[in-house]
């Protein structure tokens, strides 16, 4: 009998292993909290908040973040760049913290699902417009005529597509929206004679150095900024510069892979699976294209003949 070779666990096997490791790790790490300090605008003084005792007040000087260990200037608190709470370093306190059971393993999934619902409606409804407008015809019609406008400049598409998903990602974190994107862009590069790998590493690259430098995504930068008591525009202009020099070294780096796939097809890392994706993504663009052809060829006949 032969031995079944072993494969990688699914998506979801992995992410179940890891709530069950979380799970675990609440009755192992114990709960804690740090001392909490703010400025008061009003009393132009620091206040302390410390767990289980009364607040302390300490004037708002160099001199007393110094002793505190926080290495920031005292001008962040007082010109309103520092507006929350911070933690004070080395004050952790251990506090009475809530072990995970059974019960709240097996409800995790359903609260994950509960809070991304709006991001599952969204996916889902996107992905039956794309079905409904690929099901009559018009994206095989649009794809035919940016390949023809495209044709001589065809790298032009992952530059502009990847400015798309860059922007999206850092501005509102365009991230697990991108998915019903891959039925619309693998068709369209293909056409183009991309390799099936281009079209997935403009969506997934674009999307993941805007995530990766997030400018303004209130859903990762701002709610960050907020939770470490300082302003979101604190090192704004080092996460655009960054931006800007991750998204060049990714599109050149795209681009000398397409060179090597145009001047050798044996090089694409997908050369075994080619046909098969073509099949899946193209199949019904050419088979609008040859009754389109027929249909032409009909009325030239009938135009003959008469």
């Amino acid at each position: 009998m032969k031995r079944k070779n072993w494969e990688f666990p699914t998506a979801y096997t992995v992410l179940f292993l890891i709530l069950i490791l979380v799970t675990v790790l609440t009755h192992i790490i114990p709960a804690g909290k740090y001392n909490r300090l703010s400025y008061q605008e009003n009393s132009k003084e620091f206040v302390i908040e410390s767990y289980g005792k009364d607040d302390e007040k300490l004037p708002a000087t160099q001199e007393t973040l110094d002793k505190l260990n926080i290495n920031i200037d005292v001008e962040k608190f007082t010109n309103g760049t520092i507006k929350k709470p911070m933690a004070i370093p080395n004050t952790y306190t251990k506090v009475s913290g809530q072990a995970q059971g059974v019960d709240d393993l097996i409800l995790a999934p359903i609260s994950g699902l509960a809070d991304s619902i709006d991001i599952i409606i969204f996916v889902l409804i996107l992905s039956g417009i794309v079905g409904i407008v690929n099901k009559t015809g018009t994206f095989s019609l649009a794809m035919k005529a940016i390949s023809q406008k495209t044709k001589g400049k065809e790298f032009l598409l992952v530059v502009i597509s990847f400015i798309f998903f860059a922007a999206g990602g850092t501005i509102f974190g365009f991230w697990e929206e991108t998915i019903p994107f891959y039925s619309i862009l693998i068709p369209l590069f293909l056409i183009n004679n991309f390799d099936p790998l281009v079209p997935m590493a403009t969506i997934f690259l674009g999307s993941a150095v805007g995530c990766m430098f997030s400018t303004v995504n209130p859903f990762s930068t701002i709610i960050a900024s907020n939770a470490a008591g300082i302003s979101f525009t604190e090192g704004l202009t080092f996460r655009i510069v960054c931006l800007i020099l991750a998204s060049i070294i990714t599109i050149v780096y795209i681009y000398r892979y397409t060179l090597k796939v145009k001047k050798d097809r044996t090089k694409s890392v997908v050369y075994d699976q080619e046909e098969e994706i073509h099949e899946k993504f193209l199949g019904q663009f050419e088979k609008s294209l040859k009754s389109e052809f027929f249909f032409s060829k009909y009325l030239s006949i009938n135009s003959e003949s008469r």
